[in-house]
């Protein structure tokens, strides 16, 4: 079992609505940017915004996911 990874995908929701979105898609990309810094070791895909509101990452299975989610979500 070679090369197994964990694709993390976020969405924000309803994010057309946001009253302050671009301010909200600039913290998201510091966010990710900080992420991937983080936990660098574990990061095999950088994270990265694909859509204005959608995100992406590739993880090694060891990565602390729930951590990295949480700070996704804070």
């Amino acid at each position: 079992m070679e090369n197994l990874y964990i694709g993390l995908i976020g969405d924000i929701v309803k994010s057309r609505k946001l009253q302050n979105r671009e301010k909200v898609q600039l913290e998201l990309g510091k966010t990710l940017k900080n992420i991937s810094q983080k936990y660098s070791q574990y990061i095999v895909s950088q994270f990265l915004i694909t859509l204005g509101d959608e995100f992406q990452g590739l993880l090694k299975p060891t990565a602390p996911i729930y951590k990295i989610i949480c700070e996704v979500l804070i």
